[in-house]
């Protein structure tokens, strides 16, 4: 009775974990718009992207990493049905000469995207993001105080 209620235990706590490691796994569209990857023969197009968020939810995967640099991914995206998929956007370096042209390049991927906020804004240089870090961090508050994205972070790629 004992090692079959420690078996149960076990299988369920594995399980668990599994849809936990799940839940941290988040799908890159770079080659989705770029000629990006040692496979990357053609882009997908929008039947490509919606058999593969299709797959993404059958295994409870619900990530995805996107960037106004990456092509037409974010319209790809944005013509997809990913309203149970979190999603995260870079900002390139634009905001280091203008901070509302940064802004703007946001809003034009949530538009993109067609979502009202993502759930993360990421520096696409964390180079860029070392040089003027007040200027970054008076960016990242607008976006944060207005809404646009949960999260921020710094891509060290």
């Amino acid at each position: 009775m004992n090692l079959r209620k420690s078996k149960q235990k076990h299988s369920t706590s594995a399980s668990s974990e599994l849809a936990r490691l799940k839940s941290q796994i988040i799908i890159g569209t770079a080659s989705w718009g770029n000629a990006y990857g040692i496979l990357n023969s053609r882009f997908p197009d929008q039947q490509d992207v919606q058999h593969i968020l299709n797959s993404a939810r059958k295994m409870s995967i619900s990530g995805l990493d996107t960037a106004p640099a990456y092509g037409e991914s974010e319209s790809l995206i944005g013509s997809a049905d990913v309203s149970d998929f979190v999603i995260y956007s870079k900002v390139d370096d634009s905001w280091l000469s203008s901070a509302d042209k940064a802004y703007a390049q946001l809003n034009e991927s949530l538009r993109r995207l067609k979502v009202r906020q993502l759930a993360g804004i990421t520096f696409h240089s964390a180079d860029s993001f070392l040089r003027a870090p007040e200027q970054a961090s008076a960016f990242i508050k607008r976006v944060m105080e207005e809404g646009l994205a949960s999260t921020w972070g710094v891509s060290v790629y």
